[in-house]
């Protein structure tokens, strides 16, 4: 007697089928661009339920189609989990044989089912089929498969193991068994338990490699979370990621720490605007606005503070993300400060050149002294000609900003003895740029001139030429320290200033000499022209109509001078009795 109706463990076989199919379908519909070979054990189970649909339509469709076609399905479905899994692990292999073995399986199962119909051996021939495929995928995940990724095929390993065992236990009970029925449906309780194995196997199958993937999947976000870790806090630049709604710093990197000068714990739990990471709060906000807009915003170049208080300009790129359903921000800051300093130098000298094309000298060196003033964020500045003797100050100009917000102080154009300045003249005697953060704590400050700008911090530089200190330019009142930065380009464009100052003087020399020439050849012309002269005492009207001695006028308007005798006949006209008196020789 049948514990196990056929019939009844076929419709659960489509029941089962079914399920798993609709499930693989939406596991391949979910990770289908993450992994490959999903789409194989879909066409597994698709295979499985066609060939339950023909065997159970036995009768009423040709036996070809329910038995050939139907076991050549199960057969081929285990061929195609094989090829799904070397594609999802990465290990593809050769299967020219497989193919061939699966026509040389159709082969057999035909000729037991027309020409020498036998059930023991079309079961034996389906057994063979399912044991050569699955005895493949075992080694495929137990020998092919890394060492790193065999902790994940544990699962699959078991089922197909178990595939390979059932099919080998149906081969030898199958050949030593008695079969005196030749219909599939009235084969016995063994075949029926059999084929419950199989399908609860199927079911595993299905749960296995749904495993399979959610642990590769957990396998590649631990691995991006660790490239993630890595490349975040390895960077040399600055990685921080915040709040949308609040700006509250969530992690920071390394990069960030020494970027801004701001601690990990100094950091973490903080808003930028807290920590006054950012200059302007406009900056902020329309960054906002940007990420809100376009979920990223890429290289926009922002002026940060660091933690000492100096600024940096920085270049920012983000992107908005989802973490704990809240909206946050993954920004990286990249320091182009040296960068944006070298193109604002460039342009600031372009300028110089171009100003002093149309501005006087002294205009000029004001102008250089603002261009400084902005670039070194310094509130005061001047510059001092050296006299040639080395002993001697003039000076020559003073900032805008000085003369319009803080120095009333008289004295432009004015000299004084070096020595009776005060401690800025340190980069004269050590002939180098001199910085003072801490100016009011110097002992031997002097005294400053009534109306004069308070001092808090300044730098002083020194222009050198062959030798000789020829200038001094100083800036002071920087927010904070100055640094061996601001000595750098302080000392530039100290000496492009001292280079377009001199051009301009030697061109404003060209010009006062070229008019001197002018006038010279102008009074030279006038000489050489019709002079009214009078007949009688012989002077000199000149322009103005002015009558001049002819011995003046010749002098006023030539390097002539004149010097006063008498000729021979003048002699013997006025002073007859000299010549009488003459010894004859």
């Amino acid at each position: 007697m049948n514990f196990l109706d056929m019939k009844t463990v076929i419709l659960g076989h489509v029941l089962t089928d079914v399920v798993c199919t609709v499930f693989m379908i939406f596991l391949w519909y979910r990770n289908r661009k993450r992994f490959k070979g999903l789409s194989f054990f879909v066409v597994d189970y698709v295979l499985q339920l066609a060939a339950v649909l023909l065997i159970i339509l036995r009768g009423t469709v040709p036996d070809f189609l329910s038995m050939v076609l139907s076991n050549t399905m199960v057969v081929s479905g285990a061929l195609i989990v094989l090829l799904g899994l070397e594609r999802f692990l990465g290990r593809p292999g050769p299967h020219l044989h497989n193919y061939g073995l699966l026509i040389l399986f159709v082969l057999i199962h035909a000729y037991f089912s027309s020409v020498q119909p036998s059930l023991m051996a079309r079961t034996v021939n389906v057994s063979l089929g399912i044991l050569v495929f699955t005895f493949q995928t075992l080694l495929l995940l137990t020998r092919r498969t890394g060492r790193d990724m065999r902790p994940l095929t544990r699962g699959p390993t078991i089922v197909f193991g178990s595939f390979a065992l059932v099919s080998l236990l149906r081969i030898i009970t199958s050949l030593v068994g008695q079969h005196p029925e030749m219909d599939f449906f009235r084969s016995g309780s063994q075949d029926g338990l059999y084929l419950l194995i199989y399908q609860m196997l199927l079911i595993a199958q299905a749960y296995s490699l749904s495993l399979l993937v959610n642990r590769a999947l957990l396998k590649e976000v631990r691995v991006q979370e660790e490239k993630f870790f890595k490349a975040f806090h390895s960077a040399h630049y600055a990685f921080v990621m915040t709040r949308l709604k609040d700006g509250r710093i969530l992690e920071v990197n390394e990069g960030f720490v020494n970027m801004t000068g701001f601690s990990y714990a100094e950091a973490v739990g903080k808003t930028t605007w807290e920590l006054g990471l950012w200059v302007r709060e406009e900056d902020r906000l329309s960054a906002i606005e940007g990420l809100k807009k376009n979920t990223r915003i890429l290289s926009a170049e922002y002026p940060f503070q660091k933690k000492s208080g100096e600024q940096m300009t920085g270049l920012l790129s983000g992107e908005l993300f989802r973490l704990n359903d809240e909206d946050c921000i993954l920004a990286s800051i990249s320091d182009i400060t040296d960068k944006s300093m070298a193109q604002k130098i460039i342009s600031s000298r372009l300028r110089l050149y171009e100003f002093a094309a149309t501005h006087s000298l002294e205009e000029l060196l004001q102008k250089t002294l603002d261009e400084v003033e902005v670039l070194t964020n310094s509130s005061i500045g001047f510059y001092h000609f050296v006299e040639e003797d080395q002993q001697t100050l003039s000076l020559q100009a003073w900032s805008t900003r000085t003369l319009e917000e803080f120095c009333k102080s008289e004295g432009k154009g004015s000299h004084y003895p070096i020595l009776q300045a005060g401690v800025w003249v340190d980069c004269f005697h050590q002939r180098q740029p001199v910085i003072h953060n801490d100016y009011a704590s110097l002992a031997n400050r002097k005294g400053l001139p009534p109306g004069h700008a308070l001092v808090v911090r300044e730098l002083v530089v020194p222009i050198i030429r062959g030798g000789n200190i020829v200038a001094i330019l100083g800036i002071g009142n920087k927010p904070t320290d100055y640094t061996d930065k601001d000595i750098n380009l302080v000392s530039y464009l100290a000496d492009v200033a001292w280079s377009i100052a001199e051009s301009k003087r030697l061109e404003e020399e060209r010009g006062r000499l070229i008019m001197e020439l002018q006038e010279s050849l102008a009074q030279v012309k006038t000489l050489s022209g019709l002079l009214p002269i009078c007949a009688s005492c012989k002077k000199i009207r000149d322009d103005q109509g002015y009558w001049n001695q002819i011995e003046s006028y010749i002098s006023a308007h030539s390097e002539a001078e004149f010097s006063h005798s008498l000729c021979p006949d003048c002699l013997q006209k006025f002073y007859p009795d000299f010549i009488q008196k003459k010894p004859s020789s």
